[in-house]
Formats: structure tokens, C-alpha cells, sequence
């Protein structure tokens, strides 16, 4: 351990297998058919993190309001040049009067919004680590690093794989935390290298 940096609370190693992807889409129908539809949800927060301990990240995410049937859902009048635009909807919550650039409630009430978990679970023979860092403030003299290492930046390398690069963020979307904890894939190999780049500018 050296001053200003932190440790590596847990790292955990484990085979998991995952569901099988072709051209981009996921061909598992189960869990499709299980999965949210956020289509009428106005999702305001999403985090993810691995809650099943599987080596898979989970989605979680919450609306501040939904619009269920038969709220009307319309297209923008206007295209932001997005490749979104020709599916995108909006609620009209507010509509626009005969004055240029005003509106007014058109009257609909929306019901609360709701909480989505969504876990992922899947079986391809993989292998995946996880890692917890852990600061140095009120462990050692000379500790900066907050508790939760947020900041550090974990590399991780599968033998004979690529690097990859994961920061651990103090937030994530509005109001949302991810995990702490970060997740990487081991594929084929049992064993890799991990560094970590504390806050501060500290290596080890």
C-alpha cells in the first residue's frame, strides 16, 4: 500500500455463460419476452451493476412518470438530425395555442412512475472477475483516497487479452449510482493482470 492510494477490497473470479448474439440482437426469446418495455416509461435515472453476482450486469431504472394506454404517443413535428428522430415520441402533456412559442396543459394526468429491475443471466463457459477498491482515508497516516475509491481507474488484462479500461464514477444518470464494484470478462483465459490508477495519480 502506498501513500495517497487505496487496495483491492475483493477480487472474485468466476465461469458464467451468456446468451447468444447474432447481427447485434439477442436471439434469446426468454429474455425478450421478460425484459421492460420503456417505450411508455420516462425513465429519468438508470445504473447497473452486477446484482446476481453472475459476471453480467444488471440494469436498473426508474420512470418519474409512465404513460400506459390509451395515452396518446406522438412524433416530434421537428427532426434534431439524431438517427433517433424517426422513432422517437413524445407525450403531449402540452400543446401549442395559436401564439408562436406558447403552450398550454392539455389536461392529461399521468400516473407515478415505476421501478425496473432487469437481471442478466446467461451461459456461454466465460470466465469474469470482479473488483472492489477500497480508499486509504483513515487506514493508513498518509491516506487520500476516499473510501470508496471513486476515481480510480481499474486496467485489466485476461492472459494472452486485451486491456480494458473501467473508472469507478461517483454517478451515473440523473439522481443514479453504479456499482462500485467493476466487472470484467476473462474469456477463455483463468487468470490476468489488474493495475490500478488511483486518484492522485498513484499506480500499483
Amino acid at each position: 500500500m502506498f501513500p495517497g492510494s487505496g487496495l483491492v477490497e475483493q477480487v472474485i473470479s468466476l465461469n458464467q455463460e451468456s446468451p447468444s448474439f447474432q447481427g447485434g440482437e439477442c436471439q434469446d426469446a426468454n429474455a425478450l419476452a421478460t425484459s421492460t418495455n420503456h417505450t411508455r416509461r420516462n425513465v429519468q435515472g438508470v445504473a447497473v451493476g452486477d446484482l446476481n453476482h453472475d459476471g453480467f450486469s444488471d440494469i436498473v431504472s426508474v420512470s418519474n412518470f409512465d404513460s400506459p394506454e390509451p395515452i396518446p404517443l406522438q412524433p416530434y413535428p421537428f427532426a434534431y438530425g439524431s438517427p433517433f428522430d424517426e422513432t422517437a415520441l413524445f407525450v403531449p402533456t402540452f400543446v401549442p395555442t395559436e401564439n408562436p412559442g406558447e403552450f398550454v396543459w392539455s389536461g392529461l394526468e399521468l400516473p407515478d412512475g415505476t421501478l425496473s429491475v432487469e437481471i442478466n443471466s446467461a451461459d456461454n463457459g466465460n470466465g469474469w472477475v470482479e473488483v472492489q477498491g477500497i480508499g486509504t482515508v483513515g487506514l493508513t497516516p498518509d491516506g487520500h483516497v476516499n473510501r470508496d475509491g471513486i476515481g480510480a481507474v481499474f486496467f485489466f488484462t485476461p492472459d494472452n487479452g486485451q486491456t480494458v479500461m473501467q473508472p469507478i464514477l461517483g454517478g451515473s444518470s440523473y439522481a443514479s449510482q453504479d456499482s462500485l464494484a467493476a466487472n470484467f470478462g476473462l474469456g477463455s483465459s483463468l487468470q490476468g493482470t489488474l493495475e490500478v490508477l488511483w486518484p492522485g495519480g498513484v499506480r500499483n
